[in-house]
């Protein structure tokens, strides 16, 4: 049940956040809280750029082709990836990006509630992306 609705990800958020809330540690802790956005993403940055370049590496001695896609509305996490990508010129989409090309916000293509994206936000993606491929059976 939890799998066919997608609700673990809420429940295992709704327990820790409880947790916190009924815990005297919480109550009791003097370390005030990281506001969003201020966070050292430093150790995230070296991990994600890791991970990319080695299966670039890898993907290379291979002979296997590919692209990483990008989707981020943070555009200052999109500037630090794709310069990373550039630098090591790596083939990346960035769809956030060609929705501004295309003059669309992505709020249009998206519910309301929760930020999900809508059937006409999967089809405009892949479209997207499918354009973007080079496939020899074209």
């Amino acid at each position: 049940i939890l799998a066919n609705f997608e609700l673990y990800g809420y429940l295992k958020k709704s327990l820790k956040y409880y947790g916190k809330k009924f815990s005297a540690e919480e109550q009791d802790s003097s370390s005030p809280e990281i506001p969003y956005g201020s966070r050292d993403w430093s150790a995230n940055w070296l991990q994600l750029k890791g991970a990319v370049y080695q299966i670039n590496k890898l993907l290379r001695a291979n002979q296997i082709g590919h692209m990483v896609v990008i989707f981020s509305p943070d555009r200052k996490h999109n500037e630090v990836l794709s310069n990373f990508l550039r630098e090591y010129e790596i083939a990346s989409i960035d769809l956030v990006g060609e929705l501004e090309k295309m003059q669309i916000n992505l709020d249009s293509i998206t519910f309301k509630c929760d930020g999900h994206w809508t059937d006409k936000t999967h089809r405009l993606f892949a479209s997207i992306i499918k354009s973007k491929l080079s496939l020899e059976d074209k």
